[in-house]
């Protein structure tokens, strides 16, 4: 059984072909007892589920949450996850902190006044978990552990 108890022995999964979660799927499918399916797009994936070709879609937590948004009559959301600690980021040039703290300081304002919850639960139909990224401002500047995090401390100046 997956770590939630559930049991996917026999059951088929359908993901978006090479994405963090169909290599979480391919390199896990063995110990688990599932099938994987590997689809182009997410959309197709999601479609292999709708029409029974696949018994779980297995996505992002908001491209699922948004897909059952646009399909709520035929497929529901689980809280099952898989956290391999991955993080989106946008890239900036190495040599313009200067603008990347300036972005990251106009989102940390939109999350400390509630602006991106509030599109999170628009978009998505649920609220962000109390420790998401959608509504942690997190220490320093960029990603940490990767390459041009600075630990420096801030706060956002919010106005």
């Amino acid at each position: 059984t997956l770590d939630y108890g559930l049991s996917a022995a026999g059951m088929t999964i359908s993901l978006n072909k090479g994405s963090a979660y169909d290599k979480w799927a391919q390199e896990n499918a063995a110990k688990y007892g599932f099938k994987v399916e590997s689809f182009g797009t997410n959309a197709d994936a999601v479609q292999a589920l709708m029409s029974g070709r696949a018994d779980i879609h297995m996505s992002g937590n908001t491209v699922a949450a948004y897909s059952v948004t646009k399909a709520a009559k035929q497929i529901k959301l689980a809280s099952l996850k898989v956290d391999q600690g991955l993080v989106w980021a946008a890239a900036f040039r190495k040599d313009d902190a200067k603008t990347r703290n300036a972005v990251e300081a106009a989102i940390e304002c939109l999350k400390v006044d509630g602006t991106i919850a509030k599109l999170h639960e628009k978009w998505f139909g649920i609220k962000p978990e109390p420790k998401a990224a959608a509504v942690t401002v997190y220490a320093g500047y960029a990603v940490p552990g990767l390459t041009g995090h600075e630990a420096s401390s801030h706060t956002p100046n919010c106005k």
